[in-house]
């Protein structure tokens, strides 16, 4: 009986080596996700700059019980890459300011939002990050605003609208950089912005 029980350890110990071995290099899916932990910086770099007091989305991701109510929102839009919203097709260059998420980070926000959205220990949580109040460029050289302001009904879906706006120069002036400032950041969210 006894080279039984010492033929079945051993087996038993070479069925852990190799498990352990077989495992490693591959990323760590029993491990829960968390907000504090793994969600969090991944909202901070990619979606707090809109999604932010302030910002220009309609509501803030910056917190647990924020980002806890549209787990499956976020998830939802996330993996059908509507968010962070950016339209060019990726494979024809790169640019400034591209806010794509990683395979490996959609995974998580969709593991985390399958899980129940857990917080997890909120020491974990990164520094929320800070940003420039008023104008993110600077103080520009030429403010223009619209006459009267354009009435968004309440409710609906989303809808598009083209405005033309002169500007009041005379003479030939290069443009360096813009940025759009709505009135309401929360009916406004995206403009595609053409100077002619």
């Amino acid at each position: 009986m006894k080279p039984v029980r010492n033929r079945a350890a051993g087996l038993l110990a070479i069925g852990v080596v190799v498990s352990t071995i077989a495992g490693a290099g591959q990323p760590d899916t029993a491990r829960s996700v968390t907000f504090s932990k793994d969600v969090a910086p991944i909202l901070f770099e990619h979606c707090g700059g809109c999604h932010r007091p302030d910002g220009a989305a309609p509501f803030s991701l910056l917190t647990y019980v924020a980002a806890r109510q549209r787990a499956r929102l976020i998830a939802t839009a996330t993996q059908r890459r509507v968010m962070p919203p950016w339209k060019s097709e990726p494979g024809y260059g790169e640019f400034v300011g591209h806010k794509h998420l990683s395979e490996s980070e959609i995974e998580v926000i969709q593991r985390w939002a399958a899980s129940g959205a857990p917080e997890g220990d909120p020491h974990d949580l990164p520094p929320s990050p800070t940003w420039v109040s008023g104008w993110q460029l600077g103080q520009p050289d030429l403010v223009v605003s619209w006459p009267e302001p354009y009435v968004v009904r309440a409710g609906g879906q989303d809808y598009s609208r083209t405005f033309v706006l002169s500007l009041p120069v005379s003479t030939v002036r290069y443009v360096r950089g813009f940025e759009f400032r709505p009135g309401n950041s929360g009916v406004v969210h995206h403009a595609n912005i053409r100077i002619d």
